[in-house]
């Protein structure tokens, strides 16, 4: 057995882990925050001033499209499952038609939505969501 000091082995298993990326390419995952800059689209009255708030949009749900998400063609879950601890499993299955599915991450407080075209080759996809339904994972096959 070979035995590497201990910054050289958590190097080896750090490219270990990069080395199988692409194998894992079915976890899908939206960023958990977005930066938004927002304004008023004319100046209030001159007895009002307008504040900013520049705190992150936290991911609060994903929704997936049949289509290009502005056609606004939304896919319910074909299952949606309680499980323990008082969290959720949701699963959408796609495939019945040659329409590309798109995967759509919404964030509170605003109405930007990150979206994606998926793999044509996915057939399902399953959100984990823990207690009070924040998403704990996407995974999609």
């Amino acid at each position: 057995m070979v035995s590497l000091p201990f910054p050289a082995a958590i190097a080896a298993l750090a490219l270990s882990f990069l080395a199988v990326g692409p194998a894992c390419a079915a976890q899908e995952a939206c960023p958990a925050s977005i930066s938004v800059t927002e304004s008023l689209d004319q100046p209030p009255s001159e007895t009002w001033s307008a504040q900013y708030e520049h705190a992150p949009r936290y991911l609060a749900g994903v929704t997936f499209f049949d289509g290009d998400p502005q056609e606004n063609r939304s896919i319910a879950p074909t299952r949606d499952t309680p499980t323990a601890g008082n969290r959720r499993l949701a699963v959408w299955h796609f495939g019945s038609s040659d329409v590309p599915v798109w995967l759509g991450c919404r964030y509170l407080n605003t109405g930007v939505m990150l979206t994606r075209r998926l793999p044509a080759s996915y057939r399902e996809c399953r959100v984990s969501y823990a207690a009070g339904g924040v998403i704990k994972g996407i995974d999609c096959k």
